[in-house]
């Protein structure tokens, strides 16, 4: 038995996780041993990586264990492996080596109660009764009973209460282990990329599950995940602002530098090489009346280059036409523009331009909102529309722009999104050629990603995702790190879109090359082709740990990592938030708004404000809140949101409250800034997690009327817990003071020149 022991402990040592080579069997087991394997023991093997990791076994791991396990003569069943446990160091260091390996340790909740809680629900789907987590939780800090004792008793529990549940996860994840048992799929599976696709699969595994169907899925899941992030064939497009002034729209214009990217020598090789796609807006052909718009000439050679450097053209355009009848509805509204769409094509073929593909800008959404149309109705206006087109460019390729989530009017959008693809197909005769989202970054946007996707993918439609900045950006590098956050949180899961789509309407980035430079728009699309990385997090009891890796498993030392926290649920906790910046030098008074579902954005909101606090470099200061009522705000006059003044323990307040469809605006009364000078605006509020997406507050500079502002989105108080560095095998450990009540707790990664951004996410308290 001593060799065996000192193979096991070298195992031990080396760990016996996805991320690591298979252990090698002993020489006299490999044989013999080999052949004495039942099935049983693999199945013990493979609930053990269930319950204790929430995934499948790789086929290494469930070869070794399960022979070494047969090998001792321990007994299949999970009460005669416990017993063995008990009475046997040997067996001890075998099911020590899966239930509490490193990779254990790193994915499980430092918590007693939190690690039982989970490993019900990697069995059954369900958390355990409290009487359970207690008492389990109680005999692991006293040391009557390890964290794999419970594991495996926790195993006999659920397969004796729901059989069929266990006994499909079971199959499934079997299945899985046998369809990866190559030497090109045991690659793929190894680090936590890989294991989270792979164990939220196997979480949707129930008793009515087909499990062989779940195990391919599974399988999919992985490999569709590691060829989105290593380089899935992805058509790339780039739409920067251009330079004309939009008059309608806070004077917002684009890239000053706009013009040099159709320069020969432009320094932007790289991006451009992966660009094959370049959108206009339908403005630059129709609008040549605003300020700074380009030229026929220079349309001219925008055009010949995209021509030069093989990139097909897109025009982003709003094909609708107004209702004839009096009121004319869709007069000024987005999406709208039919009227104009043969003679935008006209005049992109008289300056050399061959449209490619055209980009419908929100038909769907604002019709609906604003007229009250029906897809059907949608679809035929537009397509008369497109019709025009056509008579020009027969082949162009049309596809469909639209918010997502869907607008506050329309709560079922998902139904809505494609009960409008299939009208389009219908009255067409042939379905979108993209369906791309444009995503409200200020709410919780993920899950409306993936409806989104499901949508069009159950169409055969390709989807694509817009990443961008955020409006209230104030610079050229703040928007592309806004934006570097969005594409890393929206495709944290994997899913990749078939089209990736670099884009900006607001007033930044002001400049689009050199590629060189880390601000640039140009660099923005370059940094989405770093080495994507992956981070987990286990959370509780005052403690977090988790690993930061790149996605083929390699772990990542010496990164910086933030651990913060905010409430979960409920009213939120009175904290302080801050907006700062630079004082614009044109400019020497301001105003503080408070904007409900009114500036964007919709959503419920539930929140309580009690000062804001102005401070600048230039010697001006003070401070505005409601002690005095409403004697320095104005507030709506057509506004239907509730705000009351109310007296609570943190003082006196304004409480505000609104569903989606309800709206209003706070305006403070102007007061004195400093031109040039630095400036910080503290805001002293609740706001309830709930209130996410509803709003934001924002400093309003003014000259005669608003000149710019700079926005903060409502959002509930971020307290940080802890920072550091991760260890040299991409570890990280921390211990913090934990905030009452339920908490969101993240671990976040920024990235680097080489590496995605990383999040990992998880709950704590009641």
């Amino acid at each position: 038995m001593r060799t065996l022991t000192v193979v096991l402990l070298a195992a031990l040592i080396a760990g016996c996780g996805s991320g690591d080579p298979a252990p090698k069997l002993p020489a006299y087991l490999s044989t013999t041993a080999t052949a004495q394997v039942q099935s049983q023991h693999r199945d013990a093997v493979q609930l053990l990586y269930i319950a204790t990791l929430g995934r499948p076994a790789d086929p290494g791991g469930l070869a070794f264990w399960a022979s070494t396990l047969a090998a001792a003569g321990v007994p299949a069943d999970p009460a005669g492996i416990e017993a063995a446990y008990r009475a046997s160091p040997m067996v001890r260091m075998i099911v020590d080596g899966i239930a509490d390996s490193q990779e254990a340790r790193l994915a499980n909740n430092p918590a007693d109660e939190l690690f039982v809680e989970a490993a019900y629900t990697n069995l059954l789907n369900r958390g355990a009764t409290a009487t359970a987590r207690t008492d389990w939780a109680r005999r692991i800090a006293s040391g009557e009973l390890t964290r794999p004792q419970v594991a495996l008793a926790i195993i006999a529990e659920a397969m004796a209460a729901d059989p069929r549940t266990v006994g499909n996860k079971l199959a499934a994840a079997s299945g899985f282990s046998a369809r990866i048992d190559n030497e090109r799929q045991r690659a793929l599976y190894r680090g936590v990329f890989t294991n989270t696709v792979v164990r939220r699969g196997l979480a949707m595994v129930g008793a009515a599950t087909d499990a062989g169907v779940a195990a391919q899925a599974m399988a999919d899941a992985m490999s569709t995940a590691i060829s989105s992030s290593v380089g899935k064939p992805q058509t790339i497009w780039f739409a920067p602002a251009d330079t004309a002034v939009r008059t309608w729209a806070d004077n917002r214009n684009g890239s000053a530098d706009y013009m040099q990217l159709f320069s020969p020598l432009a320094p932007w090789t790289q991006a451009a090489a992966r660009v094959k796609i370049f959108k206009m807006y339908s403005n630059v052909f129709l609008l040549q009346h605003l300020p700074g718009s380009l030229t026929d000439d220079q349309i001219r050679v925008v055009l010949a280059d995209l021509k030069r450097r093989n990139i097909a053209l897109a025009v982003e355009h709003g094909p609708l036409y107004e209702d004839p009848v009096a009121p004319h509805c869709g007069t000024g509204v987005e999406g709208f523009g039919g009227s104009a769409s043969l003679r935008l094509a006209e005049k992109i073929r008289d300056l050399g331009g061959e449209l490619k593909y055209l980009a419908m800008d929100e038909p769907f959404q604002h019709a609906r909102d604003v007229c009250g149309w029906t897809a059907r109705e949608i679809a035929r206006n537009a397509a008369s529309s497109i019709a025009e087109i056509r008579k020009v460019f027969p082949n162009v390729m049309v596809g469909d722009i639209e918010v997502v989530p869907g607008s506050a009017a329309m709560p079922d959008w998902i139904s809505q999104y494609g009960q409008w693809m299939d009208a389009w197909k219908a009255e067409t005769g042939a379905p979108l050629a993209f369906f791309h989202a444009d995503v409200n970054w200020g709410i919780d946007y993920r899950a409306a990603i993936g409806h989104a996707r499901r949508l069009a993918r159950e169409r055969g439609i390709p989807f694509g995702v817009i990443y961008n900045g955020w409006y209230t950006d104030r610079s050229d590098a703040e928007w592309v790190a806004t934006g570097m956050r969005n594409y890393a949180s929206a495709e944290r899961d994997g899913e990749t879109p078939e089209q990736a789509v670099f884009q900006s309407w607001d007033h930044f980035p002001k400049r689009v090359l050199p590629e060189s430079d880390a601000s640039s728009f140009t660099s923005f699309i370059n940094s989405y082709f770093r080495t994507r990385s992956a981070m987990s997090l286990a959370a509780g009891a005052g403690r977090a740990h988790g690993v930061l890796e790149d996605v083929s498993g390699k772990p990542l030392g010496g990164q910086a990592v933030t651990l913060t926290a905010q409430p979960a649920d409920g009213r939120g906790t009175v904290g302080s938030q801050t907006i700062s910046g630079t004082v614009p030098a044109e400019t020497s008074s301001a105003l503080v708004q408070v904007c409900i579902n009114q500036c964007g954005e919709t959503g419920n909101n539930d929140m309580s404000l009690y000062s804001f606090g102005y401070f600048d470099t230039g010697g001006r200061a003070g401070s505005l809140g409601f002690v005095d009522g409403w004697s320095r705000w104005g507030l709506d006059p057509n506004g239907s949101a509730s705000t009351i003044l109310a007296m609570d323990a943190h003082g006196m307040g304004l409480h505000t409250k609104a569903t989606r469809t309800q709206r209003t605006y706070i305006n403070s009364a102007p007061f004195a800034v400093t031109p040039g000078s630095k400036f910080t605006l503290t805001i002293r509020a609740r706001v309830s997690p709930g209130s996410v997406g509803s709003g934001a507050f924002a400093l309003i500079f003014l000259k005669n009327t608003e000149h710019s502002r700079k926005s903060l989105p409502f959002r509930p108080g971020t307290t940080v817990l802890a920072s550091g560095k991760t260890a040299a095998d991409g570890s990280y450990r921390f211990s913090y003071a934990a905030p009452p009540g339920r908490q969101l707790v993240q671990a976040e990664y920024a990235g680097n020149a080489q590496y995605w951004p990383a999040l990992a996410e998880t709950y704590i308290g009641p």
